[in-house]
């Protein structure tokens, strides 16, 4: 990726903590991606947006079971853990409208000036 679009999808990536100090990181769709919300957030169009987090096992497994090693961040792994947190989904599907809306409303801004 080029430094230009590296600096342009910084400039999207957005985060939502899921719990105390816990963050999952995610972008801002692009406009062209947004159509593909208006029926809906499903599970695998809002994964599709997650780029990353700062879980552990034990964040995410039973007591017992997970450990305090880092939780690898992929696609599968998003949306096992996503899938199963209703909670989790809902903060980021809350997160992800507010980006949305503030770029609109940041574009209109600037189109009145």
């Amino acid at each position: 990726m080029s430094g230009w679009a590296q600096k342009a999808r910084a400039y999207r990536e957005h985060k939502v903590e899921v719990l105390p100090g816990k963050f999952i990181r995610f972008l801002r769709p692009l406009e062209a991606e947004t159509a593909q919300f208006r029926s809906g957030f499903s599970l695998e169009l809002v994964c599709k947006q997650i780029t990353g987090w700062d879980i552990l096992e034990q964040d995410v497994l039973p007591p017992g079971v997970g450990s305090s090693d880092p939780v690898p961040f992929d696609q599968e792994a998003a949306m096992e853990v996503i899938g199963d947190r209703g909670e989790w989904f809902a903060k980021i599907v809350d997160e992800m409208v507010a980006s949305v809306s503030a770029f609109y409303q940041q574009r209109a801004e600037v189109a009145k000036n």
